[in-house]
């Protein structure tokens, strides 16, 4: 899977599908999901990364940048989003 958002920022909806859906595949394959950098709503990396069980999250952690600055947030969807097809390419 591939999703700019994921677990453990549920309290966003896409971020909250994508962990669903992942959850449900997890039983019958192997799962691995490329996304970006957690804490989409908030600028910390205090929080410990928690991985649920069975999936694989690699995450591309550049471009954290602030999504509520206009120019910041321009960077921030283009860099990971170039950064998300790096991955899948790789």
């Amino acid at each position: 899977m591939v999703s700019e958002v994921f677990y453990p920022d549920t309290d966003i909806a896409t971020a909250n599908i994508a962990t669903e859906i992942a959850l449900k595949f997890r039983d019958d394959f192997e799962v691995h999901v490329i996304c970006g950098p957690q804490d989409y709503e908030r600028k910390s990396n205090t929080r410990q990364e928690a991985q649920p069980p069975g999936i694989h999250i690699h995450r591309w952690r550049y471009f954290n940048y602030n999504k509520n600055h206009t120019f910041q947030r321009l960077l921030r969807v283009v860099g990971i989003s170039l950064g998300l097809f790096y991955w899948v390419l790789k």
